[in-house]
């Protein structure tokens, strides 16, 4: 799962562009759960098929039926449901994160949390230093960065209202 989320938002994929993204899988304009779900993937997850988008019960890039990815694999708030519902728990403090656990964020564009999970993004290391935890994500692209540093680009774009909902493996 590490490596897949690194190599996948390391150079030359480190960008936001058509070509930085794994082919193999749709792109979404907002990716930042498409790719936590292609981590999950590569991590051994198998698909869940089905034909309602908004079945929680579903996660695959290609529903029976509309076809189309389901809404557990593209939206950050549906994909938590899913994996909370599955082989994830709930990590009481983010910064015990360790590689391979999830942090859903609700700051929304306005600045204010609103109840509804808007980001993703997936652990990736621990800073030697400080002992935090290193994040990766698409939209905007990330590649192991310091937790610290992802909520100081948050609180600069004006989000600073914001509510995490960390998710460990089991």
């Amino acid at each position: 799962m590490v490596e897949y989320a690194i190599k996948w938002t390391s150079s030359p994929y480190d960008g936001d562009e058509a070509d930085d993204f794994n082919p193999e899988f749709p792109r979404e304009k907002n990716n930042c759960a498409n790719f936590v779900s292609q981590v999950l993937r590569a991590g051994g997850w198998e698909y869940e098929g089905g034909v309602n988008p908004y079945d929680t019960s579903n996660w695959t890039t290609n529903l029976t039926g509309p076809a189309g990815p389901s809404r557990t694999w593209i939206n950050s708030a549906y994909q938590y449901t899913y994996v909370r519902n599955g082989s994830y728990g709930w990590l009481d403090n983010i910064w015990n994160a360790v590689p391979g656990d999830l942090l859903y964020v609700d700051w929304d564009p306005d600045g204010r949390a609103d109840g509804t999970i808007d980001h993703v993004m997936v652990v990736t290391g621990r800073s030697l230093v400080s002992g935090s935890p290193r994040i990766s994500q698409k939209t905007l692209n990330r590649s192991n960065i310091p937790l610290t540093q992802s909520i100081a680009i948050a609180e600069e774009q004006g989000k600073e209202d914001i509510v995490w909902y960390g998710l460990k493996r089991q």
